[in-house]
């Protein structure tokens, strides 16, 4: 079912997932496909629409805003969303992990996804 809007979407699924809690995978999911759907693939309108969406909104956001920066680049999120702080994450983990630059930290996540399907399909 297609809806004229994310807010006609929202309440087809609020109507139809009214028996469960807010913290219920449904009703977040729903909010979360709505956001992805109806966001377009923009940055700002899918943050935008998941905010909007409420539930569990902080957790939402942390699902579907890092996909779609994965899948569209970082230079997808708007200049005045990131912060230097945000450059560089510090760990508590020895080695190679201690300190690493959030470009280096994404484009190992890619290549890690990347060589697991390549196992798993067989084409390493």
């Amino acid at each position: 079912m297609r809806c004229d809007s994310w807010q006609d979407a929202l309440k087809a699924c609020m109507d139809k997932y009214h028996t469960y809690n807010w913290i219920h995978a449904y009703p977040n999911a729903c909010c979360e496909i709505i956001a992805l759907i109806y966001g377009n693939g923009d940055f700002r309108e899918t943050l935008h629409i998941i905010t909007m969406c409420g539930i569990d909104v902080d957790c939402n956001a942390g699902m579907i805003m890092p996909l779609l920066a994965i899948q569209q680049g970082i230079q997808s999120i708007p200049s005045e969303l990131l912060h230097p702080a945000f450059e560089k994450l510090e760990t508590y983990m020895r080695g190679k992990y201690r300190e690493i630059s959030l470009e280096e930290l994404v484009q190992e996540t890619v290549d890690s996804i990347c060589r697991a399907g390549a196992q798993n399909t067989g084409h390493v």
